[in-house]
């Protein structure tokens, strides 16, 4: 499957809407939030996080949606997950502890919108 729609090899398409900017910073936010905790059970490494979600693709989205600095910062911090894996291992945890808590905050300032539309993901 891939985000943007692409067929992949078996045939099968599938792709992330979210339509307003409330509704593209709260996914942002709960995929942010998703992998975090991915990587705080050690079910993905924080280089396949990096490579797959933080990105600066993340962070342009959600600027071009209105996050907030705080939000954006958190975000860039979440870029820099894998060079703290290499350069600092020991501080990996409580990096990716203070990004849970910072991600958390800002999702709670995200008013919630009517629930209608599609589902996040869609398959085509």
């Amino acid at each position: 499957m891939t985000a943007n729609g692409h067929d992949e090899r078996d045939g099968s398409t599938a792709q992330f809407v979210a339509r307003g900017e409330g509704e593209v910073l709260r996914l942002c936010a709960v995929l942010s939030l998703g992998m975090c905790e991915a990587i705080s059970q050690g079910l993905v490494g924080p280089e396949y996080a990096c490579h797959r979600l933080f990105g600066p693709a993340l962070l342009a989205r959600a600027r071009a949606a209105g996050a907030d600095d705080a939000f954006a910062e958190a975000l860039n911090l979440a870029t820099e997950l894998d060079a703290v894996a290499r350069l600092a291992p020991d501080a990996l945890a409580s990096s990716v502890d203070d990004l849970k808590r910072r991600l958390l905050q800002n999702l709670g300032k995200i008013v919630p919108g009517a629930i209608e539309g599609e589902k996040w993901l869609v398959t085509r």
